[in-house]
């Protein structure tokens, strides 16, 4: 792979950070507390060689590869070092795109730090945002490679890392966010997201604007219009703090679409949306 791929703009992620001191560092703390060389480097890497972690391995492979349990025993204290240093090798292949080692590596973050959550919404947002958008967009894919394909392909491993993970922690509405933001933005199926971001409403995490976005995705799926009117309408009716131009765009649109009659229709003119100009029969844009 080349070295120095082009990144393309699509990409959302953390800045570029060089990594060389970074990982020094912790190797130096590794080195004073005598993890470097000693009793747990060598059964270590051996059980990772002989387990496969040490290649291109899935990241949801790697628990049943080696099993959780026995590598925090062999890290003990070690473990969130180690950690740290898995993580920042993740990001430092993201910066060249070799997506099958960002995969790995994150992978064993996430072997080493089974409770935090928050390495499974980066895995996931790498998978469905920055490895598709390398296959959408990148000059580097190899020419024979089927990018839609591929494209699909890590959207669905995003999808798949989220959807292990949140019957672990069931009480954390983010990953049920950023799946739901994924089938909106990727796999452009609203009524699944619809119904993702009313599994994450009252969790902990969530968004504000979660709430108004099941409203919206019910708005674009087909059959829930009624739905969709009666969810928004009751938002617009609590107050003005709902009163949001995309928010009233949507409940004009389903009025007319529905032909709600005239003296129940909200007041509000239509706002000034991209792309939402013309939506309104007679109006004239210069």
């Amino acid at each position: 792979m080349d070295p120095q791929p082009d990144i393309p703009a699509e990409y959302h992620g953390r800045p570029r950070r060089p990594l060389v001191r970074k990982t020094l560092v912790i190797l130096l703390v590794l080195w004073t507390f005598g993890a470097v060389r000693g009793a747990w480097e060598t059964p270590l890497i051996a059980r990772l060689r002989g387990a496969d972690l040490l290649q291109a391995v899935p990241a949801q492979e790697t628990e049943t590869k080696l099993g959780r349990n026995a590598v925090l025993a062999i890290l003990g204290g070690m473990r969130p070092l180690m950690a740290v240093y898995a993580k920042l090798s993740a990001v430092d292949k993201w910066e060249i795109a070799d997506w099958d080692e960002v995969e790995k590596w994150y992978g064993i973050t996430i072997l080493l730090q089974p409770e935090d959550y928050q390495h499974r919404i980066d895995l996931a947002w790498h998978c469905a945002y920055n490895a598709r958008a390398y296959y959408e967009t990148s000059q580097h894919v190899p020419s024979g490679v089927d990018r839609a394909r591929e494209m699909e392909v890590w959207t669905d491993k995003g999808l798949a890392y989220l959807d292990a993970a949140i019957p672990e922690f069931p009480d954390r509405g983010e990953l049920l966010q950023e799946k739901a933001q994924i089938l909106e933005r990727k796999k452009h199926d609203p009524c699944a997201a619809a119904q993702t971001y009313r599994l994450a409403l009252g969790k902990k995490g969530v968004l504000g604007y979660v709430e108004r976005f099941v409203g919206y995705q019910l708005a674009q799926c087909p059959g829930k219009e009624q739905e969709a009117y009666t969810y928004l309408k009751r938002l617009y009716d609590e107050g003005e703090k709902n009163h949001l131009p995309t928010l009233i765009h949507e409940v004009k649109r389903l009025e007319r679409k529905l032909q709600i009659p005239l003296l129940l229709r909200i007041p509000d003119p239509e706002p000034d949306l991209p792309g939402t100009r013309n939506t309104v029969p007679g109006l004239k844009v210069p």
